[in-house]
């Protein structure tokens, strides 16, 4: 089911961000990741894993997310502590993982600079990190979760097999190119990781995925949902 694996106890769900950024720091090497651009980081909802990263291990980390990101108080407590002695607050920009973005001067840029370019749970967005790492020539790391197989028909394994599952999904990703690798982190759920350790040739030709049909990304309608319950109801959530 793209969960499992990697032995030993493992935490809650609620501590992937952590878990995930300690993996990579782990697998990648901290000054490795701090070269470039830093580590881009794709379709990261909240922010939580871009904090981690940058925050409180000091690689520099940038948030390609369309929705509205804020610090948590949590957080701004973290970093008034800090003073001025950290990297501050992660780099939001507000946009999707597509050919406009990939089109533009930053974007571009990103892309061909980030020491790794990362997505856990990145939803719809998955296929395309995966996508452009090989294209850019770039180290990746993505932990899939949901599948969206109405949204990627098109998408089989080897065998001919459909992708339906997180399962079917790890191993197509695993079928995109040699030399890709499968580890999995520490915490309850889909923990599956699917990465690239080192940068290899660009493949300018590849195409980054594309859906079916046109789509609003699941993290975004959940936040226009949520904004809309709460504009209905005062800011009590639904209450």
């Amino acid at each position: 089911d793209g969960g499992g694996g990697g032995g030993g106890k493992k935490r809650s769900h609620a501590k992937r961000h952590a878990e995930f950024a300690s993996w990579l720091l782990q697998i990648f090497g901290t000054e490795a990741l701090r070269g470039g651009a830093g580590v881009l980081d794709v379709a990261g909802g909240g922010g939580d894993l871009a904090f981690e990263l940058q925050c409180r291990n000091g690689v520099r980390t940038t948030l390609l997310e369309p929705r509205e990101v804020r610090l948590d108080s949590r957080q701004r407590r973290w970093l008034r502590k800090q003073g001025e002695g950290g990297l501050g607050p992660y780099r939001h920009i507000r946009d999707l993982l597509d050919e406009r973005f990939e089109e533009s001067d930053e974007g571009a840029r990103l892309l061909r600079e980030a020491a790794c370019v990362v997505g856990l749970h990145a939803d719809e967005a998955t296929e395309l990190i995966v996508d452009a790492a090989l294209k850019y020539g770039r180290p990746f790391a993505v932990v899939p979760c949901c599948v969206f197989p109405r949204l990627f028909p098109q998408r089989r394994l080897a065998s001919g097999g459909d992708v339906r599952t997180t399962a079917a999904l790890c191993d197509y990703l695993l079928q995109k190119a040699p030399g890709l690798e499968a580890g999995f982190l520490p915490v309850a759920g889909r923990n599956k990781v699917i990465f690239r350790r080192a940068a290899a040739p660009p493949q300018p030709e590849r195409t980054l995925a594309a859906p079916a049909v046109a789509y609003i990304p699941q993290s975004v309608g959940r936040a226009e949902l949520r904004h809309a319950v709460q504009e209905h109801t005062g800011g009590k959530d639904g209450e």
